[in-house]
């Protein structure tokens, strides 16, 4: 009964809620539906897609990673910099390469040193931040011609950027729901101590779910300065948060699995939408930072409340 309350909730229940607040937002802005906003939103919420997908993962195996948006502040000045001395393919793969250098680093540490991700992963925020504000002297930098195609180009009515987001979601989403590996993360996630006893290798596993977290912040960071058409160190700031919100509200157990990425989807979905709207509304970046907050501190309340045992 308890596991059909959790499916109900990532499949019915927060897709209505997102329904419901489009509606609202449109009520409020008749031009939210409009389809040079909903392109805008796709947009918007692209790297967010990725992002999360990341963390979902590294949660479901147990995890937590609170470096991405510093990786990919890291990963935006590299790819730059990369880019402007040896052309824009090379500046793409420098950047996810510094991106899974990160989350390579914080999978050994915690895989096999066995220091609690959270530690692992503040000490990385502050170390790719620094390192990109150092890198930069806090300033913006240039990009190689044509490196905004990817944030802006389209094919056809959609954005070349949401089709390559669409497609790693999907890689990912394949990978998790009909793979060996996928059923050995759930299980790593579910109970560290049987997992390994039944014969799963669980630092492997969960070194490769900080990998690809690294990898996807970093793919992220990279449509961000295509977007922006320049690396800024700064890149990535506040994802931390609502990439964990939108794996927590999408029905991923914060401690680790369960849960699907179905329902990550539609959590960034619904914090598009909030953000969106509440831009095309007319409130401060600091007041939607503040609701923003809101809403994970009351999604992760009930994400905890769906996923409390039975007495």
């Amino acid at each position: 009964m308890v596991f059909l309350k959790r499916k109900s909730f990532s499949y019915i229940g927060l897709p209505l809620v997102v329904v419901f607040l489009g509606l609202v937002m449109q009520s409020l802005r008749p031009d939210f539906l409009s389809p040079s906003n909903l392109e805008n939103m796709m947009r918007q919420g692209g790297p967010l897609v990725l992002v999360a997908t990341g963390q979902a993962l590294v949660i479901i195996a147990g995890g937590l990673d609170i470096s991405v948006g510093s990786v990919m502040g890291l990963a935006s000045v590299i790819a730059a910099m990369a880019g402007g001395k040896w052309g824009l393919e090379i500046g793409i793969l420098c950047g996810v390469a510094v991106g899974m250098a990160c989350g390579a680093f914080n999978g050994v540490m915690v895989s096999w040193f066995r220091v609690p991700a959270l530690i692992v992963t503040l000490g990385m925020l502050s170390i790719a931040r620094g390192m990109a504000l150092t890198i930069t002297h806090g300033m913006t930098m240039d990009v190689p011609k044509g490196f905004n195609y990817l944030g802006w180009a389209n094919w056809g009515p959609f954005p070349v950027m949401a089709v390559l987001v669409i497609a790693v979601f999907l890689v990912c989403f394949i990978i998790l729901s009909l793979t060996t590996f996928g059923r050995r993360l759930y299980a790593t996630g579910s109970n560290i101590e049987a997992a390994r006893l039944s014969g799963i290798n669980v630092p492997v596993h969960r070194f490769i779910t900080f990998l690809l977290s690294g990898g996807l912040s970093a793919m992220a960071a990279i449509v961000l300065t295509s977007r922006m058409n320049s690396g800024n160190p700064l890149t990535g700031a506040g994802y931390e948060l609502t990439s964990i919100g939108a794996a927590v509200i999408g029905g991923i157990y914060i401690r680790g699995g369960e849960g699907s990425l179905f329902g990550v989807l539609i959590g960034v979905i619904f914090f598009t939408i909030l953000s969106n709207g509440l831009m095309l509304i007319g409130f401060s970046s600091y007041v939607r930072l503040m609701l923003e907050g809101v809403v994970f501190v009351l999604a992760l309340c009930l994400n905890l409340l769906l996923y409390r045992q039975p007495e």
